[in-house]
């Protein structure tokens, strides 16, 4: 009677497949843990340098600096922060404009941008002047990492829902817009938190702004009110 000896082909097959599989799931949770790693650093990062501008607010009457890259010696309305190895972007919010009035002192947007990972949030409230609402530019954070999927999320309410109860969530700029997403979110009188995923469109090259804004139908009533912007990368 002859012993089998070894594995045969298939089985070694088998086998291969298997450590394949094995090997494809440790890198996606490897790659899933590095993602949420360089985040929350950026995260931290944000923190560091908000509590900066919030405390130059305090020290100006509530007035959120005009530019933070005036570096080493900010003019007056500035201030200078740095970043070691990521990039600070900050758009500063006027007090009122076209579309929109921010609620409170903390009118600024500001990001954090690394090499495979950008953190943008905006601490301001905007409430809208009628039923169209604009808010920050996307644009940057865009630029910086091109047409990939995108987590946007916000808090949201709005005045009135009797006759409509969606707003539009778009990019624009005037009439025309760098890039452009669209997508409509249920909205309530009470605050809801709002999780959207997106991948932009280029729409003109040309331009160079993409705000973040809200319709609500004019004429409607449904007039947003916009707080907690957040933007990052969807890993």
């Amino acid at each position: 009677m002859k012993t089998r000896q070894g594995f045969t082909i298939v089985e070694l097959l088998i086998v291969i497949v298997i450590i394949a599989i094995l090997a494809a799931i440790t890198v996606v949770a490897f790659n899933g843990i590095k993602n949420r790693a360089t985040l929350s650093s950026l995260q931290s990062e944000w923190s560091s340098s908000s509590k900066k501008v919030m405390l130059f607010a305090a020290d100006n009457s509530g007035d959120a600096p005009l530019a933070v890259d005036d570096c080493p010696t900010p003019g007056t309305g500035n201030i200078c922060l740095t970043s070691n190895g990521n990039t600070i972007y900050y758009e500063s919010v006027a007090t009122s404009g076209y579309g929109y009035k921010p609620i409170g002192n903390r009118s600024y947007a500001l990001g954090v941008f690394g090499a495979t990972q950008g953190y943008l949030k905006s601490p301001v409230t905007f409430v809208g002047s009628n039923e169209f609402l604009r808010t920050i530019d996307l644009a940057p954070l865009i630029d910086k990492y091109g047409l990939v999927k995108y987590q946007l999320s916000f808090d949201i309410s709005s005045a009135n829902i009797a006759t409509k109860n969606t707003v539009t969530v778009y990019m624009q700029n005037g009439s025309d817009s760098k890039y452009g997403f669209l997508v409509g979110v249920p909205v309530t009188t009470a605050t809801q938190h709002q999780v959207l995923t997106f991948t932009p469109t280029l729409n003109n090259a040309s331009q160079t702004q993409s705000y973040l804004a809200f319709y609500g139908n004019y004429g409607t009533g449904n007039v947003p009110t916009v707080s907690n912007i957040e933007i990052q990368l969807a890993k």
